[in-house]
Formats: structure tokens, sequence, C-alpha cells
């Protein structure tokens, strides 16, 4: 019996960590006690964070935690904040457990909680209200695919909504939205969207590209999707037959779905490389695609590329990616038709000629030949591309005239 305990006790180590049981280092408590506490689900949400720890830690002498529900997010975390990590205590998300919150609040006494976009854990929210923890939420958002449940769960959703001491939302669609399910319309104000914010940061800095055949014509697929695939395919045959010396970088959104890609390359004999088997340097001039394997390197591909596909915008069920992240480094962008999830980013894009929808290979193929054949063409698509993402990078400025910041 003993020894069975012992078993589950360790896996549940191991999967949740003591953490998730609200078990805090002595060292956490002593150093982190009485800190903002900022909660970033996983990478997607750390990005949305990012503007507001810069903002604390240059500014501010305040003490901060930062909470993500994966190790992903927390290594990803890491890597993005450099030495200035050293300064925030990072902790993994307890389980939503409001006896396992009450132990955590207690031990750490947060000054305040931020939540990253809309992420309503029950006895979370509860407790820090409970506690008279200022809860505020940032960057939210209600897509369509989730308004619906939202409605119909309406009596529950709106007595999390109001625990809230203000909501901060990315458009006016999203707070009409949050009206809607029942928040408070005084406690919401709409800002943008701050992960355009840390994108700001990349127009002032001479971001690396990744070594995968520097200084050459190159075309990146980003956050590309499994059913974009055939897509992918297709353009990969077309631009060896418009121009060989042309490489190809391709970043997946999401790693599962790999096999599937290099065995249809298998079969039209394409020459690649995987990144984190064979490094991000050639192994030989043959080579011409590069599969970027691991977390963190999208913004190094796209630097110094001559196009880029942003993917999840061929297919409804996607809703698109952030197509400003591209735009931020310079390069000209071309999506898909599908970009729900990201409406108001894109459209600014579009309507200020940064990016270009293209429904199949042979569009995409012909706007490429379009950057190499015209470079005033690729400069001007540029130009309106990085002046979108400064006039779509105000929410930290917004939040500075409500006295966010302020402790």
């Amino acid at each position: 019996m003993l020894l069975l305990f012992g078993g589950v006790f360790m896996m549940i180590r191991k999967i949740w960590t003591l953490e998730r049981l609200g078990i805090i280092s002595s060292k956490k408590k002593q150093n982190h006690k009485s800190a903002i506490w900022l909660h970033a689900a996983s990478v997607g949400e750390v990005n949305v964070i990012l503007p507001l720890l810069k903002e604390y830690l240059a500014h501010q002498n305040s003490k901060i935690i930062v909470s993500t529900m994966t190790i992903t997010g927390q290594k990803y975390l890491i890597e993005k904040c450099g030495k200035d990590i050293s300064s925030i205590g990072l902790v993994l998300m307890p389980l939503d457990l409001w006896f396992i919150w009450r132990f955590v609040l207690k031990q750490l006494k947060p000054t305040k909680m931020i939540v990253a976009e809309t992420e309503l854990w029950p006895a979370m929210i509860f407790e820090v209200a409970h506690a008279n923890i200022p809860l505020v939420m940032v960057n939210a958002r209600i897509s369509d695919k989730s308004y619906g449940s939202y409605l119909k769960f309406q009596f529950f959703f709106s007595k999390l909504l109001q625990k809230m001491k203000m909501i901060y939302t990315q458009s006016e669609e999203d707070k009409n939205r949050l009206v809607a399910i029942g928040a408070q319309p005084e406690k919401i104000k709409v800002i943008g969207n701050l992960k355009n914010d840390g994108l700001r940061q990349l127009l002032s800095s001479e971001s690396k590209e990744i070594d995968f055949f520097p200084n050459q014509q190159r075309v990146v697929f980003g956050s590309l999707r499994p059913k974009e695939l055939p897509f992918m395919i297709e353009v990969l045959q077309q631009l060896k037959k418009l121009n060989s010396e042309i490489k190809v970088v391709i970043c997946p959104r999401h790693f599962d779905w790999l096999a599937n890609l290099y065995n249809e390359m298998d079969k039209i004999n394409m020459p690649y490389q995987i990144a984190s088997k064979e490094g991000f340097a050639p192994k030989n001039a043959n080579t011409a695609v590069l599969v970027v394997d691991q977390i963190g390197y999208l913004q190094r591909a796209y630097v110094n590329a001559i196009s880029a596909f942003v993917g999840g915008t061929l297919f409804t069920e996607y809703g698109g990616h952030n197509c400003l992240e591209p735009a931020a480094l310079g390069v000209p962008v071309f999506h898909g038709p599908h970009f729900l999830e990201q409406l108001a980013n894109t459209n600014a894009l579009l309507s200020r000629g940064g990016s270009k929808i293209v429904n199949s290979a042979t569009e995409f193929v012909a706007e490429v030949e379009k950057m190499l054949l015209y470079p005033a063409v690729k400069t001007q698509i540029s130009k309106c591309g990085l002046e979108t993402v400064q006039i779509e990078s105000r929410a930290i400025n917004e939040l500075k005239k409500d006295n966010f910041f302020d402790t």
C-alpha cells in the first residue's frame, strides 16, 4: 500500500508538479509575496503579456509572478525574457479547485491578478474576488466559435465576468459580445490587441535571420496547418519550375502531423532537412526546404524573406493566424480567405495594402514571381505592412491612459 501511494504521488508530481496542487516553494514565497500576478495559458498568451512585463520591468519596482498552464509556455517565456527572467517568479497554474486557490492566495497574497485573453476559471475567479484582489482581463476576445456556448450558459459566465474589476478587449465586437454574455459595460474598454505591441519592437530592432541559406531568396510558410499540406506541396513544385534557387522554410503550427509532411515531400523528391536533427545551416547545396520543428523560431524564419504565406487561412475551421508578425519584419504577406480569429488585424493589413488574399498555389507562386521581378512592388507592400503595425500597436498607450500600471 505504501509503495502504491508513493508511486501515485510520484506520478502526480511528474505530471502536475507540486505547484499544481498549490504547494509553492519557500524561496518563491519569500521573493514574490505581494506581487502582481499575470496568467498566460500557453505560448499565444505569453505573447500577450510580454509588452506588459516589459513595461512593469522598465518602470516599476513591483514584484511579478507569471503562471502558465503548460511547460511549453513557461519555456517560451524564459526564452523571450532573457536575463529579465530572474526578476520574475514562475509558477505552473494551480488546479482550478477552490481550496487549492485559497491556499495559494494565502501563501502569495498577490496585489493584483491579470489574466491574458478570455480565461474564465471559476475557482480562481471566485477565490481571487473573495480575497479582495483586483482581477483584470486583458486582450479579451470572444470568437465566433465560442460565442454561442457562452450565451447558452450566460447565467453562469455572467457571474464570472461580473467579478472582474476591468476588462480590456481587442475590438468593439468583443466588447459587445461580452456585454451580451453579462459583463458590465462600464467595466469594459477597447484597447486593441496587445500582441501587436509586442510586434512593434521588431520595427526598431535588427532581428537575426535563421542560418538557412542567408542572403538568398526565401519563401516562408508560417503556422501551416495539416489540410494546407496539398497547397504547400503544389507551391513547392511550381517554385522549383519558376526558380530552382528559391529556398523554402516551413514552420508548422503544430508538430503532430509532420510524418505526413515528410512523406509528401519524399513523394515529389524534394530535398529537405529538419531543424531539430540537422540544425539550421544547410547540410548541402541541394537542400531546398527547411522544416522548423521547434517552437520559437517563426520570427527569425520571416526575417529577410521575399514573401510569407500565413497558414490557418485556407480553411474555415482554423480561423487564421497573426499576419502582422511577418509584416512587422517588412515581409510581403499572403494568406487565404479565412481569418475570422484574426479579423481586425488581417482586415487592417488588407485595407492598407500590406497583405493579399491568395486562393490557390498558382496565385501564390504568381505573387512570389512578382516580388522577384518587381522590387518596387515588394518595397511598397513592405512599407504598407510596417505602417499598419505602427497604427495597430496602441494597446499599451491605451492602458497607460487608464492608469493600468499604477500600483
